[in-house]
């Protein structure tokens, strides 16, 4: 699940609705399936990574602040958060890891591209009009935040969801590939 809780009015429709839809579906993905939740950019999240007590008890107060964690939800976003990360330093090694994974879904255009590029099915939640577009452009599998809200993710992951992706990809990567060699890019 590739989290993406830092956001801004430039890319979420309605931020609020944003943030919970999101957070409840990593919940209910966690009770559903064995997650792992992607960091990209969540400095709260790379604090509980890196495992820094001092920055841990910060990052607490703050999502407790920012209503991210609840009496409700508290245990078990504390429990992914201490056992269920992922962080990369490279391209590579979000490359290595994601190739171990069944499906990627969730927020982040850069955690549903390289899926997909190992041959790991991905999803894309449609939140903003930005990623939905280059999804579009790309035949990348969108699921509206309408849904997400609603549905398991055994719902969402259908081998015809694809389908447009597999028929374009050859296309767009014959292009991509003559766009480098016409201008010398290895």
């Amino acid at each position: 699940f590739s989290l993406r809780r830092e956001t801004g009015k430039g890319y979420a429709r309605n931020i609020e609705d944003y943030l919970r839809i999101q957070r409840d579906f990593m919940l209910r993905l966690d009770k559903e399936s064995n997650l792992t939740v992607t960091l990209h950019g969540e400095r709260e999240e790379k604090a509980f990574f890196f495992r820094h007590p001092e920055r841990i008890e910060a990052a607490v107060n703050t999502l407790r602040g920012n209503g991210w964690l609840t009496s409700q939800n508290e245990a078990q976003i504390l429990k992914i958060y201490e056992n269920q990360l992922f962080f990369n330093r490279s391209v590579e090694q979000y490359d290595e890891f994601i190739r171990t994974m069944d499906l990627a879904i969730g927020y982040r255009v850069h955690g549903i591209l390289p899926a997909m590029a190992s041959g790991v099915p991905g999803v894309l939640v449609d939140y903003d009009e930005r990623s939905k577009e280059l999804a579009e452009t790309h035949c990348i599998p969108l699921i509206s935040e309408d849904d997400v809200a609603k549905l398991s993710w055994r719902d969402i992951y259908k081998p015809e969801l694809f389908d447009k992706f597999q028929k374009a990809f050859p296309q767009r990567y014959r292009t991509m590939r003559e766009f480098l060699n016409r201008n010398s890019v290895p």
